[in-house]
């Protein structure tokens, strides 16, 4: 096992790329929880709210993919979105490791050594340590916010053909 103390002092390139994955993720949270608020199709905006308060993406994906199953009879459709919602859960698994790693600075001055250790009854004790550059959380902080737009577009379609047949 490699020992070596985190730091608060990484590169500002790592400690950007990370906030930029927590920026995005705090968005798909927000935005899925929105589509979901707009499919339960409330008079009262606020039911949707508290119906998806505190949700994570793992547990609001679901809940969005039933409501659209529920809205839309297309099985084309919501095997797209249900995909969609696949790639998010994954997403947001990169974005766990990632955030709850410890960060040791390294050269060179765009990368940052990652610490994770991970206990559970599935898989046991399971310990990884390897360079990361800034480029590579920056890539899932990009693939977020493009999974946030497909869904837009599946959402958005939705409403334009609801608005039509209404």
């Amino acid at each position: 096992m490699f020992l070596a103390k985190a730091s608060s002092e990484a590169n500002p390139e790592i400690l950007s790329a990370i906030g930029r994955v927590v920026i995005e993720s705090s968005r798909l949270e927000y935005e899925l929880a929105l589509i979901v608020s707009h499919l339960i199709d409330s008079t009262d905006e606020k039911v949707g709210w508290i119906v998806t308060a505190g949700a994570s993406v793992k547990t609001l994906s679901p809940l969005l993919l039933s409501l659209y199953e529920y809205r839309v009879k297309d099985e084309g459709k919501i095997e797209h979105l249900k995909k969609l919602l696949s790639k998010c859960q994954k997403l947001s698994n990169y974005r766990n490791v990632y955030v709850h790693s410890a960060w040791i600075s390294h050269h060179p001055l765009d990368s940052a050594l990652q610490q994770k250790a991970t206990k559970k009854l599935k898989n046991g004790f399971n310990a990884k340590v390897e360079f990361v550059p800034a480029s590579d959380i920056n890539k899932l902080a990009d693939e977020i916010s493009e999974i946030i737009e497909k869904i837009w577009t599946v959402f958005l379609e939705w409403m334009e053909q609801n608005r039509t047949t209404a």
